[in-house]
């Protein structure tokens, strides 16, 4: 990462928020897949699989830490969380009649 022409509490904050990001990465990433996840597989499942992922995580996190794809997943995630959430509200909205 090239920080040239930042000041510090900018560059703490870029660090602070990549790291909740990937402390909490499969529920971060969730938010674009799961309203997919939603219409595929029945609701209890999605949520077991985010969670099992998750405590899987927990081991994983600490072992391997990459600004590069949490800074990738976070441009992603901010892009494509509204469009999703508006798609499948629409995709459900439409089933109920």
């Amino acid at each position: 990462m090239n920080f040239d022409g930042y000041t510090e509490p900018e560059i703490q904050r870029w660090l602070h928020l990549r790291a909740i990001e990937w402390s909490t990465f499969p529920s971060f990433v969730s938010l674009i897949i799961a309203p997919a996840l939603f219409l595929l597989y029945p609701w209890w499942q999605v949520v077991l699989g985010v969670v099992l992922v998750g405590l899987v995580w927990c081991f994983v996190r600490y072992w391997f830490i990459s600004a590069a794809i949490s800074d990738t997943t976070c441009l992603l995630v901010a892009w494509f969380k509204w469009p999703v959430a508006i798609g499948s509200a629409f995709f459900f909205a439409a089933s109920l009649y």
